[in-house]
Protein backbone atom coordinates (compact mmCIF):
# COMPACT_ATOMS: atom_id res chain seq x y z
CA UNK A 1 0.00 0.00 0.00
CA UNK A 2 2.77 2.38 0.84
CA UNK A 3 4.55 1.83 -2.55
CA UNK A 4 0.59 2.80 -4.18
CA UNK A 5 0.38 5.99 -2.53
CA UNK A 6 3.93 7.00 -2.96
CA UNK A 7 3.77 6.51 -6.59
CA UNK A 8 0.86 8.41 -6.42
CA UNK A 9 2.61 11.28 -5.06
CA UNK A 10 5.89 11.14 -6.61
CA UNK A 11 3.65 11.98 -9.83
CA UNK A 12 2.25 14.67 -8.17
CA UNK A 13 5.60 16.11 -6.58
CA UNK A 14 5.25 15.39 -3.09
CA UNK A 15 7.38 13.80 -0.55
CA UNK A 16 7.35 10.68 -0.07
CA UNK A 17 5.68 9.12 2.91
CA UNK A 18 7.56 7.16 6.05
CA UNK A 19 6.04 4.82 8.24
CA UNK A 20 5.92 6.00 12.44
CA UNK A 21 5.44 2.75 14.17
CA UNK A 22 3.26 4.75 16.47
CA UNK A 23 1.34 5.55 13.88
CA UNK A 24 0.90 1.91 12.90
CA UNK A 25 0.07 1.09 16.14
CA UNK A 26 -3.01 3.36 16.36
CA UNK A 27 -3.63 2.12 13.20
CA UNK A 28 -3.23 -1.39 13.95
CA UNK A 29 -5.64 -0.79 17.24
CA UNK A 30 -8.54 0.14 15.03
CA UNK A 31 -8.33 -2.15 12.25
CA UNK A 32 -8.01 -4.90 14.77
CA UNK A 33 -11.44 -3.16 16.89
CA UNK A 34 -13.53 -3.49 13.50
CA UNK A 35 -12.48 -6.58 12.71
CA UNK A 36 -13.13 -8.57 15.69
CA UNK A 37 -16.27 -6.29 16.98
CA UNK A 38 -17.56 -6.24 13.05
CA UNK A 39 -18.25 -2.58 12.86
CA UNK A 40 -16.95 -0.31 10.34
CA UNK A 41 -16.66 3.29 11.42
CA UNK A 42 -13.93 6.32 12.03
CA UNK A 43 -14.82 6.53 15.98
CA UNK A 44 -13.94 3.70 18.03
CA UNK A 45 -16.10 1.78 20.44
CA UNK A 46 -14.56 3.38 23.03
CA UNK A 47 -15.90 6.60 21.95
CA UNK A 48 -12.35 7.65 20.53
CA UNK A 49 -11.16 9.50 17.28
CA UNK A 50 -8.23 8.57 15.21
CA UNK A 51 -6.27 11.73 16.72
CA UNK A 52 -6.73 10.33 20.33
CA UNK A 53 -5.56 6.62 19.65
CA UNK A 54 -2.48 8.21 17.51
CA UNK A 55 -1.49 10.18 20.87
CA UNK A 56 -2.72 7.20 23.19
CA UNK A 57 0.80 5.52 20.89
CA UNK A 58 3.11 8.65 22.04
CA UNK A 59 2.30 10.66 18.14
CA UNK A 60 2.11 13.92 19.75
CA UNK A 61 -1.00 16.06 18.03
CA UNK A 62 -0.48 17.32 14.48
CA UNK A 63 -2.41 17.97 11.56
CA UNK A 64 -3.68 14.71 10.18
CA UNK A 65 -6.00 12.36 8.92
CA UNK A 66 -7.65 8.92 8.50
CA UNK A 67 -8.42 6.65 5.80
CA UNK A 68 -10.57 3.22 6.51
CA UNK A 69 -11.71 0.73 3.53
CA UNK A 70 -13.11 -2.77 3.66
CA UNK A 71 -11.73 -4.85 0.94
CA UNK A 72 -9.39 -7.48 0.68
CA UNK A 73 -6.51 -6.27 -1.28
CA UNK A 74 -4.06 -3.36 -1.65
CA UNK A 75 -5.03 -2.48 -5.36
CA UNK A 76 -8.97 -2.43 -4.56
CA UNK A 77 -8.39 -0.27 -1.41
CA UNK A 78 -5.79 2.44 -3.06
CA UNK A 79 -8.51 2.64 -6.17
CA UNK A 80 -11.51 3.59 -3.62
CA UNK A 81 -9.58 5.46 -2.06
CA UNK A 82 -8.30 7.15 -5.63
CA UNK A 83 -11.97 7.22 -6.32
CA UNK A 84 -12.77 9.55 -3.11
CA UNK A 85 -12.08 12.90 -3.13
CA UNK A 86 -11.73 13.34 0.79
CA UNK A 87 -9.59 10.16 1.01
CA UNK A 88 -7.63 11.34 -2.38
CA UNK A 89 -6.97 14.70 -0.43
CA UNK A 90 -5.40 12.71 2.71
CA UNK A 91 -3.39 10.54 0.57
CA UNK A 92 -2.02 13.55 -1.30
CA UNK A 93 -1.53 16.10 1.09
CA UNK A 94 1.51 17.82 0.92
CA UNK A 95 1.44 18.06 4.28
CA UNK A 96 1.66 14.95 5.35
CA UNK A 97 4.99 12.77 5.61
CA UNK A 98 3.97 10.16 7.75
CA UNK A 99 1.78 7.54 7.85
CA UNK A 100 0.74 4.07 9.39
CA UNK A 101 -1.25 1.75 7.48
CA UNK A 102 -2.38 -1.75 8.72
CA UNK A 103 -4.44 -4.23 7.29
CA UNK A 104 -6.33 -6.53 9.73
CA UNK A 105 -8.78 -9.37 7.99
CA UNK A 106 -10.32 -6.88 5.30
CA UNK A 107 -10.23 -3.60 7.69
CA UNK A 108 -7.90 -1.07 6.26
CA UNK A 109 -6.74 2.06 8.66
CA UNK A 110 -4.56 4.97 7.34
CA UNK A 111 -3.29 7.12 9.72
CA UNK A 112 -1.36 10.26 7.92
CA UNK A 113 0.61 12.99 9.68
CA UNK A 114 2.69 16.23 9.32
CA UNK A 115 5.44 15.52 11.36
CA UNK A 116 4.79 15.66 15.16
CA UNK A 117 3.69 18.53 16.99
CA UNK A 118 3.21 20.20 13.74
Amino acid sequence: MLTLINTARRKKNRPLLTLDYRLGLAAKDHSDSMAKHGYFAHRGRDGSNFQMRMKRHGYPLSHSAENLAKARDASTVFQMWSDSKGHRVNMMNKKYTRVGIVRTGDYWTANFSAPAGT
